[in-house]
């Protein structure tokens, strides 16, 4: 199910008494909140909304709104962060759970209860998550392609009166690894700096959009393949005076040059490599335009190196900056 049909839903007066909303894309599941946020009326929502959080909150308050009527109104809106009952991590007390799946087999009229499952991994052998997937419609907000993100970013920028040059368009995606959530927050302070031209440059990105970590490591890791000293150096110390560990930054490297040797010896399209490698495709893009500028037997090389350091960094009291420096020099004699 799509937020569309979810609107339809709202409209049409027709909407279920249970749905399991699901996906790793922030501002979509902000939109599906928003939607069913509008499904009472605002000056009923102290009476008939309710917000549980059960990394933190006790079940039994959720229990208790969903065995009561909705209070002075037609409906009763209840959500619901971190189902972790769901999860194999956590189990409900047998009453508790006894009595949950019982209110939702049998929902008191007007109640909607709303599980923003996000990115959890469910238990699929238990009964409560078998019942809430029979029982509940399902909203899937997957990552936004590459792609859509482009045409979104266009039309939205244009029904508004603004335009944005090719080459800025390109920056802003490789800043937020192609990240639609992470866009969409960037285009208010763009438009903006923009409010005279209304015409967005690479300026104006380099300017005010930050980097993200994934950005700055994969920049990092070019800078190493390609054996420009001076640039890893510089990358490296802007990453640890922006708060990232040693440790860290060893591990995202890594992290990198293991995705590109993965990337390297995968057939297929980006598409199936990236749900094989459970990473986003936009990364496997960049990996693959990367490949062709580097010798597999340096990236084994620097993997290894990586290693290396890791261990290094976890078991002695070395100089992180100059266990780095060494694996550039080394790496540049490849």
């Amino acid at each position: 199910m799509k937020l569309s049909q979810l609107q339809d839903q709202i409209k049409q007066d027709s909407l279920a008494s249970l749905y399991l909303v699901e996906g790793q894309e922030g501002a979509l599941l902000d939109q599906a909140r928003r939607l069913f946020m509008q499904t009472i009326p605002a000056d009923q929502r102290d009476l008939n909304y309710s917000h549980y959080d059960l990394a933190e909150d006790l079940v039994d308050g959720l229990l208790d709104d969903l065995a009561s009527l909705p209070f002075l109104g037609e409906r009763r809106l209840i959500m619901v962060d971190n189902p972790l009952f769901l999860s194999p991590k956590v189990k409900l007390p047998s009453a508790a759970e006894k009595q949950f799946l019982a209110l939702i087999q049998n929902p008191i009229p007007g109640n909607i209860l709303v599980l923003m499952v996000n990115d959890l991994k469910l238990d699929q052998r238990k009964k409560v998550t078998k019942t809430v997937a029979t029982q509940s419609e399902k909203i899937s907000l997957p990552l936004v392609p590459e792609g859509q993100i482009r045409s979104i970013v266009t039309q939205r920028l244009n029904a508004q009166g603004y335009g944005i040059d090719d080459e800025a368009l390109k920056e802003l995606m490789l800043r937020t690894n192609a990240s639609y959530t992470d866009i969409m927050a960037q285009l208010d302070k763009l438009k903006a700096y923009a409010k005279d031209s209304r015409q967005i440059d690479l300026t104006a990105i380099q300017g005010l959009v930050p980097k993200s970590i994934h950005a700055h490591v994969f920049d990092l890791t070019d800078a190493v393949m390609r054996g420009k000293v001076a640039e890893s150096l510089h990358l490296y110390q802007e990453l640890f005076l922006n708060g990232e560990a040693p440790l860290k930054i060893n591990a995202l490297l890594l992290n990198q040059f293991r995705l590109l040797l993965q990337v390297a010896g995968l057939t297929g399209d980006q598409a199936s490599k990236a749900r094989l490698l459970n990473v986003h495709p936009y990364r496997i893009k960049l990996a693959q335009a990367s490949l062709s500028k580097y010798r597999p037997s340096q990236l084994r090389t620097g993997y290894l190196a990586l290693q290396s350091i890791e261990i290094a960094l976890k078991s002695s009291q070395a100089d992180p900056a100059l266990l780095f420096e060494e694996f550039i020099l080394k790496q540049n004699q490849q």
